[in-house]
């Protein structure tokens, strides 16, 4: 994999601790940065890095769309989280629910049944799980109407299926995950901050070695576009809470201001 594009002296320091993350004894590395840092273009560097060193890697995302799009600008296979830790080849039928009002799917008979998908048994082989996106990784515990997966809580059973920190290391093999999202996203529904983002989360409750790296500079190429300055604008107001100072204002080009009309018009076309 070929990388025309060069690193900037803080991307180049990053893939430097992520290497050397991968021959330490830490479990997580949180990369952290808004728009315009380059995380995808670091991601790159480091993915040739990992294949020099012959250390096995694997691409992953919270959903669907944001696989597709880590794949189609790394051009590395990536899985979501769901596909890769999930049973999905032993489909199980819940029948917890006991009437067609409560959640589930309910049957000819009028009982009412839940589908649900376990965590793989497997043991992991040793690899770097890097995830993208993983502001969206919620550990709210989550039952769906008529899909469940393992626990309902995402990042739990990706603590558990990886086996670091408390869950240890039977097979000898070794997994670390590489979080990689923008602070600045919202969080999981129902959640007040993103869990896979929270060193503090991380520690406390699953009693992992965390460390990491904010990524603050904006690439050469993503600077001067007024879109992303206004961008980095707001997440700064955002991390300082300063919401009262924000405000975007047209400059003709790729801001412009139009009527209330003209925009309801713009967004059905």
């Amino acid at each position: 994999m070929e990388n025309s594009i060069q690193l900037n002296d803080q991307q180049k320091e990053t893939v430097d601790l992520i290497i050397k993350f991968v021959s330490s004894s830490a479990d997580c590395f949180i990369l952290e940065g808004s728009a315009g840092t380059g995380k995808t273009t670091l991601v790159k560097h480091l993915l040739d890095k990992l294949d020099k060193l012959k250390h096995l890697s694997k691409l992953m995302a919270p959903t669907g769309r944001s696989a597709r799009i880590l794949n189609s600008k790394t051009n590395i296979s990536t899985k979501t989280i769901h596909a890769y830790i999930y049973a999905l080849d032993k489909i199980q039928v819940n029948d917890d629910a006991t009437n067609p009002d409560q959640p589930g799917y309910a049957d000819s008979n009028d009982s009412a049944h839940r589908f649900y998908f376990p965590l793989k048994q497997e043991e992991p082989f040793s690899a770097l799980y890097i995830i993208d996106e993983s502001s969206m990784i919620g550990d709210l515990e989550n039952k769906g109407d008529l899909v469940q997966f393992g626990s309902g809580k995402l990042l739990s059973d990706l603590i558990q299926y990886s086996r670091i920190g408390r869950y240890g290391h039977t097979s000898g093999e070794r997994v670390q995950i590489l979080f990689i999202g923008d602070p600045t996203q919202l969080p999981p529904v129902g959640e007040i901050n993103s869990p896979a983002l929270s060193k503090e989360y991380l520690t406390d409750e699953f009693n992992v070695v965390v460390t990491g790296f904010n990524l603050t500079k904006v690439m050469r190429q993503a600077e001067g576009g007024e879109i992303l300055n206004q961008a980095t604008k707001l997440r700064d107001s955002i991390i300082e809470k300063q919401f009262n100072r924000f405000s975007v204002e047209g400059n003709g080009s790729e801001i412009q201001e139009i009527s209330t009309e003209n925009a309801i018009n713009t967004a059905v076309e």
